[in-house]
């Protein structure tokens, strides 16, 4: 039986048009935005700008691995280094977690035990 990473495809107006970027989720460390241009931050690929709503990416990407954390930043929650009230760290980056966001992130990364 044969079994296919997933992968996503987005149209990355940096580079062309009509070209499109197949990335693996799993290579995806964080995203972050400024306006509808994203910078993708990857494991292997130097990183690529893409132009695309962070609302919509977040729609392409599976949800047990990414959270939106910031209006302006999702992340692979498989990268998460350390987890502070207010920032988290992947691959020594401090990446902020909006106001809004913090204690829908800390349920998430944090889950209460169950009984």
């Amino acid at each position: 039986m044969h079994t296919s990473t997933p992968t996503i495809n987005l149209l990355p107006s940096a580079i062309n048009n009509l070209e499109y970027l197949q990335l693996h989720h799993a290579s995806i460390k964080w995203c972050k935005s400024n306006g509808n241009y994203i910078t993708l931050f990857c494991e292997v690929l130097p990183n690529k700008v893409i132009r695309i709503a962070l609302t919509e990416l977040l729609q392409h990407l599976p949800n047990t691995a990414f959270i939106r954390i910031h209006k302006s930043y999702i992340v692979n929650v498989n990268y998460i280094k350390n987890i502070r009230a207010t920032t988290l760290t992947i691959d020594g980056k401090k990446i902020p977690i909006g106001r809004v966001y913090q204690k829908a992130t800390h349920k998430y990364l944090n889950p209460a035990p169950s009984h």
